[in-house]
């Protein structure tokens, strides 16, 4: 081999060799750029999940002292609660997605990643906390 043909394969070697190294740097912020989006999600989705169960906390606190004191400003106050969580009544301007805006909790659960077989384990929990209230007063 001549110098001249060393020479031309060490180049074309470096091309690939850098042509390589380009592209796995461009896939590596691909991936970043993914590890990034699926946190957001992971972030804002965990907010709603904390904010739902806030507001059912919330909702059984109202009832309960609705319960027990029959007063009106219980009643209203978990009516504000259901209008909120259901999109009638703009959400708190403090709140981290969609703030003062009127959209349902579950569409935004939706939205932020939450997929349909957590929401039929969300419904079968409903259901099954219903369903042992209702016997639990039966008793």
């Amino acid at each position: 081999m001549t110098i001249k043909k060393i020479s031309r394969l060490i180049n074309v070697l470096t091309i690939c060799v850098i042509a390589v190294a380009a592209w796995s740097l461009f896939n590596l912020s691909q991936r970043g750029a993914d590890v990034a989006n699926a946190n957001h999600i992971r972030f804002y989705s965990i907010y709603l999940v904390n904010e739902l169960r806030g507001s059912s906390e919330e909702l059984t606190r109202q009832v309960r002292n609705y319960a027990v004191t029959g007063d009106p400003a219980a009643e209203a106050a978990y009516n504000m609660v259901l209008a909120v969580r259901g999109g009638l009544e703009p959400r708190p301007t403090t709140a981290l997605v969609a703030p003062g805006q009127r959209r349902v909790l579950l569409d935004l659960l939706r939205e932020h990643g939450v997929t349909d077989a957590e929401f039929i384990w969300l419904k079968g929990q409903t259901c099954f906390q219903t369903t042992w209230w209702v016997w639990k007063l039966q008793q």
